[in-house]
């Protein structure tokens, strides 16, 4: 399984290589401009500010997102997938840098948060966390 965490940075063109260089069956974007309905993936996405989002693709399978609370507005995205073998949990976060100090407070308690939940929600065994960060 081939999963990708990529900060897009508000690259249009970025589309193109995602899917025709990238390809990967999970996907934890970051800043992607606004995504055209001619693909294959299932699609999680939160709109962070004006026509930029915060989104989790899936090649296969519909994804379960899960609920998470993003006071600090980052854009959260938090999802349970699963596999013919396990669940996999997913949380993609976008945080902006000119927080640096409290961002990294309140991102580490957010990931602690969710990473006690899914463990005891579900019994999970695997998270995996991806940040972009713009600066």
């Amino acid at each position: 399984m081939r999963i990708v965490s990529w900060n897009m940075r508000k690259n249009k063109n970025a589309w193109d290589y995602f899917f025709n260089s990238l390809n990967p069956d999970i996907a934890l974007l970051q800043e992607t401009s606004p995504l055209n309905d001619n693909h294959q993936f299932n699609v999680i996405t939160k709109n962070v500010k004006k026509n930029l989002n915060n989104s989790i693709l899936f090649k296969k399978n519909e994804p379960q997102e899960l609920p998470i609370e993003d006071s600090q507005k980052m854009g959260l995205i938090s999802s349970r997938y699963q596999t013919e073998d396990e669940d996999l949990f997913l949380l993609s976060v976008y945080g902006n840098l000119s927080f640096v100090g409290t961002l990294d407070f309140v991102l580490l308690e957010t990931i602690e948060h969710f990473s006690k939940a899914i463990f005891c929600m579900f019994l999970a065994s695997i998270l995996n966390v991806a940040w972009g960060t713009s600066k």
